[in-house]
């Protein structure tokens, strides 16, 4: 329950501020895998264990993202795009394998997407990581229908996506700078 509130909260976080606060989407990327890692790699049962590894994990790609920019923004879109990858191939029942081919097709094109548009990149898979995120969590918190999980995750993409791109002076649906 505890790492699903914290999903949700720095899910948010990095749904509306990944591109403005480029370190803290960096961490919030090292904490989810560190969380992932504890959780499923190393089968960690405290919560509170699995909770300061990803708080560890993050911390370090935090720090790393203010020296080193666009390889960690590359590393956290791997790792972001790739965790969506995850997300959705159990959502969908995919097989292990399948999972794996999904993990690794979304986070190279995560780091494809941050070679070629830096800013859009940050925004867009920010705000994707945000939205999985927050789904994730809510779905540890409160049991809710794969359909009903998957609206609110599109829902909080488009709204993270519009919010984020004021910063560059881009009007989205109607949002955005005047």
């Amino acid at each position: 329950m505890l790492s699903s509130i914290m999903l949700v909260l720095v899910g948010l976080l990095t749904l509306f501020f990944g591109r403005r606060i480029f370190w803290l989407f960096v961490g919030v990327a090292g904490f989810v895998f560190g969380l992932n890692v504890a959780q499923v790699g190393l089968a960690i049962p405290s919560q509170t264990a699995q909770l300061l590894a990803g708080i560890f994990v993050g911390l370090i790609f935090a720090g790393l993202a203010l020296a080193l920019q666009r390889p960690m923004a590359m590393v956290a879109a791997f790792i972001a795009m790739g965790s969506v990858g995850l997300s959705l191939g159990a959502q969908i029942g995919a097989s292990s394998v399948m999972q794996i081919a999904l993990f690794l097709a979304l986070g190279l094109l995560g780091v494809l997407l941050v070679a070629a548009l830096f800013d859009w990149a940050l925004i867009i898979v920010s705000a994707l990581n945000g939205a999985a995120a927050v789904g994730s969590g809510m779905l540890g918190i409160y049991p809710l229908s794969s359909l009903i999980a998957a609206a609110v995750v599109v829902l909080l993409l488009i709204l993270g996506i519009a919010y984020q791109a004021r910063d560059i002076g881009v009007q989205v649906a109607g949002v955005g700078r005047r």
